[in-house]
């Protein structure tokens, strides 16, 4: 589990597989998720909900569903978890993929 509170910018979220995190309190206005899995049915509304205030630009990102295929292809995903302890860690949320599609203005 990964806790970011109080970070101002995670670009090292770029194409990372977050199981679990905790955003509370994070400032992630100019955090790059692109490409990012999540497990979340509605990613964009609790990052908004999570990080600090006005931190998060949903509008910024959109969301498309990972199969967990393509999930477990990934080598760390599949060097580290199984699907049993994802699906324990995310209550058994589906895994999507957040993309950017808009650039960052400040």
């Amino acid at each position: 589990m990964l806790t970011f509170g109080g970070v101002r910018s995670l670009e090292i979220l770029k194409g990372t597989v977050l199981v679990a995190p905790v955003l509370d309190g994070a400032g992630l206005k100019s955090a790059d998720l692109c490409g990012a899995i999540v497990f979340d049915p509605d990613p964009l509304a609790s990052r908004v909900a999570k990080a600090a205030e006005g931190a998060f630009q949903a509008a910024r990102h959109q969301t498309g569903p990972v199969a967990w295929q393509e999930l477990t292809a990934i080598p760390i995903v599949n060097q580290t978890l199984e699907r049993e302890e994802i699906v324990a860690a995310t209550d058994g949320a589906t895994p999507v993929r957040l993309r950017r599609i808009a650039l960052f203005e400040d």
